[in-house]
């Protein structure tokens, strides 16, 4: 079996994992639900003919999971109870999907589907929210979300990172690095940076979300203040400090 996508409950007692145990199809996939504790499979989808390759999701408070699916050729997502592994609803989507996630509060559930758009549901009603957000043009590898639920990220196939305002559908950051591919893109310290992969080189890339957060970890990369001669050139009078330069005095 080959494992694609592996996701952990919020309490960590339960691990999911979509493999590939079946065929040579890509859009296969099978699914498994260990008890972390006692390593127990409590659930599985091995050989089940409706099941689809997706990650995983579980909702905020653990009690939803939420995989691929689809019959014949229209694509799905299934919504399952943890505790009794009953099929609870069915998501009807256009295209097979890639990443999923819940939004902190669990009222939103946002896919990220193969054709760069990303199609939130809202978890109440268990249907389509709003317009779908024309995000990337071409495969969303990886999306994350803001521990507010207002911003998400995506990372895709066609070179760009991209920050997205939830609420408004609007593009708030972008990042353009040509033909790159991408693993994942996740939030990092406080949500104020980035941390990417790329795909060909597995080599994280962190990046600063907030121009003065980058600001002042380049003055504090700063070796040396100016010279007397420098300041003479530039008039600063009185020449500063090499820890006034750091602060930005």
């Amino acid at each position: 079996a080959t494992a694609f996508h592996l996701s952990f409950s919020p309490d960590g007692a339960l691990l999911a994992m979509d493999a590939w145990f079946r065929g040579d199809n890509d859009q296969d996939g099978d699914t498994l639900v260990w008890d972390t504790e006692t390593g127990e499979i409590l659930f599985d989808r091995i050989g089940d003919e409706t099941a689809a390759s997706a990650d995983p999701a579980f909702s905020p408070d653990g009690s939803r999971l939420v995989l691929g699916s689809r019959s014949g050729g229209v694509f799905s997502a299934s919504v399952w109870d943890t505790s009794s592994w009953v099929q609870l609803d069915e998501v009807p989507l256009d295209q097979p999907w890639h990443d999923s996630f819940f939004t902190p509060d669990g009222s939103l559930l946002a896919f990220a589907d193969w054709g760069g758009q990303i199609v939130l549901i809202d978890t109440e009603t268990w249907e389509v929210s709003g317009q779908p957000l024309d995000a990337h043009n071409g495969l969303i590898r990886s999306m994350d979300m803001t521990a507010d639920g207002s911003r998400l990220v995506t990372a895709a196939n066609d070179g760009f990172v991209r920050v997205w305002d939830i609420h408004d559908r609007a593009l708030v950051q972008q990042y353009d690095f040509g033909d790159e591919d991408f693993a994942s893109a996740r939030f990092m310290d406080d949500d104020r940076r980035l941390l990417v992969t790329p795909m060909e080189t597995g080599i994280p890339i962190v990046m600063h979300l907030d121009v003065n957060d980058l600001i002042l970890g380049a003055r504090s990369r700063i070796t040396r203040g100016f010279t007397p001669e420098e300041c003479a050139t530039y008039e600063l009078d009185p020449c500063p400090t090499l820890e006034e330069i750091r602060a930005g005095l």
